[in-house]
């Protein structure tokens, strides 16, 4: 996707062909979208059959992916869930700070309220996350979480693992009707 973006070498080759810009970031827009949805099925297909560094890099995939694609198309119509989900990835792959970031978004934004209450938990078990990983980390002294937090969260304890499953909780991505994934061959992107 990047090798047609803007500012590289084919898309200054072709700036002035509107339709070859076009199909390009077409193009561009459903590989990265498809990519975004590929990872963070696998990610739970992994987390499901309890593969925990497995779905650990998937859900880092998928959140680089969502990342992305919210950059270069900020104004895409599934902005609100595709934020909520990029939010999503990021807790589970144990990246809190920034999840919560992407929750507020998504509780503060206007364009829905379906998620609202959803994102605003979020946004409040990331930070506590946050904080307890700080501690276990020695980064942040008074701890306040308990002793079995801590072990969970220090690396020579088992790692990313026992960090996921701190992390782990019942709130799925949510997505069409039957609260999976959509498929992008079937629904489309736009």
């Amino acid at each position: 996707s990047k090798n047609y973006s803007e500012g590289s070498p084919w898309f200054e080759k072709h700036k002035d062909n509107d339709a070859a810009v076009k199909l390009a970031t077409e193009l561009t827009r459903k590989s990265l979208y498809s990519a975004a949805l590929f990872h963070h099925k696998q990610a739970q297909i992994h987390k499901k059959a309890d593969k925990i560094e497995l779905a650990k890099a998937s859900y880092e995939e998928a959140a680089r992916a969502y990342g992305d694609y919210l950059r270069r198309f900020p104004h895409d119509r599934q902005l609100y869930e595709l934020r909520f989900y990029y939010a999503e990835s990021l807790y589970y792959s144990l990246q809190f700070d920034t999840a919560a970031e992407q929750y507020k978004l998504v509780r503060d934004s206007n364009a829905d309220d379906k998620l609202q209450e959803p994102a605003a938990f979020s946004v409040i078990l990331s930070y506590e996350k946050q904080i307890k990983m700080l501690e276990a980390q020695g980064v942040l002294a008074g701890s306040t979480a308990d002793v079995g937090d801590q072990v969970n969260l220090v690396d020579g304890q088992g790692g990313a693992d026992h960090r996921l499953r701190a992390a782990d909780r019942d709130v799925q991505p949510l997505a069409g009707q039957r609260g999976e994934l959509v498929n992008p061959v079937v629904v489309g992107v736009g």
